[in-house]
């Protein structure tokens, strides 16, 4: 179990429960985790099977209570932008294996932490090509 400094743990939860949302908002990091509990869902709605949904049970009963929608944050794909225009701007007076290295940090540093939320989060693919297809001509000239 994760412990948390008292002063973080309040700040971690956003309640936004009402009529037309029923979910609980947690955000870690460059993550945001969507808990949406068994109790407040529509009559006859179905739980999502997709790899970006965790299944939270009960330990004892093994009963299926809420599920888990994963997806990175808005500030985790603007980082992500940010550093793979530093690594476009620095390559006219970098190396090609500099360059190469710093693409690979970057993509390694978002898949290392998020590779779950990434495939599922439609905000960041769009981004992740557009950046690929900006850094091969850098790559081609260098």
């Amino acid at each position: 179990m994760l412990c948390w400094p008292r002063d973080c743990c309040l700040r971690l939860f956003i309640n936004v429960y009402s009529q037309s949302d029923p979910r609980l908002l947690l955000s870690m990091g460059d993550l945001e985790l969507c808990i949406l509990p068994k109790i407040r869902t529509m009559f006859g709605e179905l739980f999502s099977l997709k790899d970006a949904v965790w299944n939270l049970t009960e330990e004892k009963t093994k009963e299926r209570t809420a599920q888990a929608f994963l997806r990175v944050s808005d500030d985790g794909i603007q980082q992500f932008n940010n550093g793979i225009r530093q690594v476009l701007i620095s390559s006219g007076s970098i190396t090609l294996s500099k360059i190469v290295n710093k693409w690979t940090n970057a993509l390694i540093g978002l898949m290392t932490y998020d590779r779950e939320a990434v495939i599922h989060t439609n905000e960041l693919l769009d981004p992740l090509v557009k950046d690929e297809n900006k850094s091969r001509p850098v790559l081609r000239s260098a």
